[in-house]
């Protein structure tokens, strides 16, 4: 999924975790927010 992009989808997350990240040219991923949880 890219911003400002068409959504052509919608997810759903039962289990695990989802992280969102800010990518930008010539730079490091900057994580903004992981949610869920590990399962062992």
């Amino acid at each position: 999924m890219l911003q400002g992009g068409e959504p052509e989808f919608l997810f759903f997350v039962e289990a695990g975790q989802v992280t969102a990240q800010l990518e930008r040219p010539n730079r490091a991923p900057v994580r903004l927010e992981t949610r869920g949880t590990m399962l062992p």
